[in-house]
Formats: C-alpha cells, structure tokens, sequence
C-alpha cells in the first residue's frame, strides 16, 4: 500500500470518472505543481546529453554560419 492510501490505478479510475472540466482543471493544476521537477530533470537530461556529446565552440560557430549561409540562399530566390 503506498504512503498515502491511494494506489495510482485508483486514482485513475478516479480521473476517469470525472467530467471533463474537472479534468482539465486537474491536469492544469498537477502541469504547474510538477513543473519545477520536469524542468529540472530536462535539465539533467540536456547536461548528460553535452556530457556525452561534446561541442566545440567552433562546431557550434560553423553550424550557425551555414545555418545563416542557407537561409541567406533561400531569401535570394
């Protein structure tokens, strides 16, 4: 049982039961209590990913000049 009684299945038969304004109130409030730990562990994921995959100032630089190169092209045609 968990800590607070209530086991997740149960409380999606709960959710489902409910109208649908409810559940959107719901899903709002829930989006904006769990912000904080879901920018949080994007966070950790993007630090693991430059971690893993570093980029070098000039990569970055190079990728940017063809970038602008491109769009420079499609805006002569």
């Amino acid at each position: 049982m968990p800590r607070n009684g209530i086991r997740p299945n149960e409380l999606e038969a709960l959710f489902d039961r409910l109208p649908q304004r409810d559940k959107i109130a719901l899903v709002r409030k829930l989006e904006a209590k769990t912000l904080p730990a879901r920018w949080k562990m994007f966070l950790r994921q993007v630090d693991q990913r430059r971690k893993k995959y570093p980029v070098t100032q000039r990569e970055i630089e190079e990728t940017v000049e063809k970038v602008r190169q491109d769009l420079y092209e499609r805006s002569r045609r």
